[in-house]
């Protein structure tokens, strides 16, 4: 029997951030073997139900959220690894315009917010009617208001992340002083007018005090690229109330419903592994530009210290020193021959001496 060296090489293209759709490619060690795929959650026991997807690697393209078995089979042994794919995004983000304050002129600013459940949104508007394909000629619009519109009918357009464009058509008219309520009638429109959700008479004071949205962001301090892993509080300081705690991705954080005149503070609870703990942050929303917020972390910085001498060298070869003989002393063999030459030279003292004597008696 065969067995499946390894297998569970299963890889999800984009999985960390939304997109249409994920390609999804796994593979065994043995070229031969028989690789298939079904999806929600399942066991070997599966193997003949899945859907055959070729031999040894196998690429698939999936399309809606939930989790995935993928199979592979080599002679009578049969494994399989399960993958929850979440953050495929075909739905086209909701506009909301949250409030209308009316000027002398009639000119009106108007307070909107833009939501998508997986990224943060770019908007954009443009005078008229029209559909998601007109994105590229619309105006930019940012920090969730637009300032000093005229009476008539605009188009407001938020896309997000994966590329799904929302619409929102506005109509303003209003000959009113300053302060009192607007008439706009609104009609939500989905990516390239399907599916319209609404289309009703609304009365908007200006006296509301205007909500809407802001992104927040962690990012590297040097490269200034996402940080993961960072665990986050956001919290209204007017209300005590803690907003959400949540832990960072490489995407950005939108909160929805902001009190754009109240006092937040951001705070990092924990840095991830790498990176210094950055300080709490006090802030406005109506005071951030383009309604974001970024804070950021600084790596931490690691120093080896180089040995003092970084090239290892041979030791000097031991010189061997000659002993000289001594030259202020006397050994014990000088000594002995030193006291029989004396022993001698009295010896010989003596013989003259004595033979002198001789002489002289003659």
């Amino acid at each position: 029997m065969m067995s499946i060296q390894a297998f569970a090489h299963v890889t999800v293209e984009n999985q960390d951030y939304a997109t249409k759709s994920k390609n999804v490619t796994w593979w065994a060690d043995d070229a031969s073997a028989e690789l298939r795929y079904m999806s929600g959650s399942h066991s070997e026991a599966d193997f003949a139900q899945a859907t055959p997807a070729g031999n040894g690697r196998a690429s698939i393209e999936i399309t809606e959220n939930g989790n995935y078995t993928f199979f592979a089979k080599s002679g009578e042994a049969v494994t399989c690894d399960v993958v929850p794919i979440t953050t495929i995004d075909n739905i086209s983000p909701d506009i909301t315009v949250t409030d209308l304050v009316v000027h002398e002129d009639g000119t009106m600013d108007v307070y909107y917010s833009a939501s998508d459940y997986f990224s943060s949104c770019e908007t954009r508007y443009l005078a008229g009617s029209a559909g998601a394909s007109s994105w590229d000629q619309a105006a930019s619009m940012t920090g969730g208001v637009i300032k000093s519109l005229k009476t008539g009918v605009y188009t407001l357009f938020a896309k997000d992340g994966a590329g799904n464009v929302g619409t929102y058509l506005l109509t303003t008219e209003s000959n009113a002083e300053k302060g009192s309520s607007s008439q706009t009638t609104e009609s939500k429109w989905s990516k390239e007018y399907e599916n319209i959700y609404s289309s009703a008479e609304l009365e908007i004071s200006s006296n509301v005090k205007p909500r809407s949205s802001i992104i927040i962001s962690k990012c590297d301090s040097e490269t200034g690229n996402q940080i993961i892993g960072a665990k986050l509080q956001l919290k209204n300081v007017n209300t005590g109330k803690v907003v959400e705690e949540w832990t960072s991705s490489d995407c950005d954080r939108v909160f929805y419903d902001i009190d754009m005149d109240a006092k937040y503070v951001l705070t990092e609870l924990f840095a991830p592994d790498g990176y210094h703990k950055a300080e709490a942050i006090e802030f406005y929303p109506k005071h951030l530009e383009n309604a974001t917020l970024v804070m950021y972390d600084k790596p931490i910085t690691r120093i080896t210290k180089a040995p003092d001498n970084p090239t290892p060298t041979d030791p000097a070869p031991t010189q061997e020193i000659e002993k000289l003989p001594q030259t202020g002393g006397f050994d014990s063999s000088a000594k002995m021959l030193s006291f029989g030459f004396m022993l001698l030279l009295f010896g010989m003292g003596g013989f003259f001496l004595i033979n002198r004597k001789i002489k002289n008696e003659r």
